[in-house]
């Protein structure tokens, strides 16, 4: 799981996968900057929210709590399918 700092706004990040295909990658932007790559592996979803709420904090002096982030990143995911 990739976290980077960088804006605040949701970017979609075309990344090549091969020569043949191509794959849209999604980020979740958190308010603190943080961008978080969201993974359809759940397990690895599951790690880079984990470490973030403990870097949000870091960067923030917030709490974040793991129910909070994961809406939010759902919305992120929701949006992305209805192509909104």
């Amino acid at each position: 799981m990739i976290l980077i700092k960088r804006n605040q706004q949701t970017e979609v990040i075309p990344k090549k996968q091969n020569k043949k295909t191509q794959k849209e990658v999604h980020v979740f932007n958190c308010p603190c900057g943080t961008k978080i790559l969201i993974d359809p592996d759940l397990n690895a979803m599951n790690e880079a929210i984990k470490n973030h709420i403990a870097e949000h904090e870091k960067l923030t002096a917030q709490c974040l709590t793991e129910d909070i982030l994961r809406e939010d990143i759902l919305k992120v995911v929701v949006k992305a399918i209805n192509g909104i």
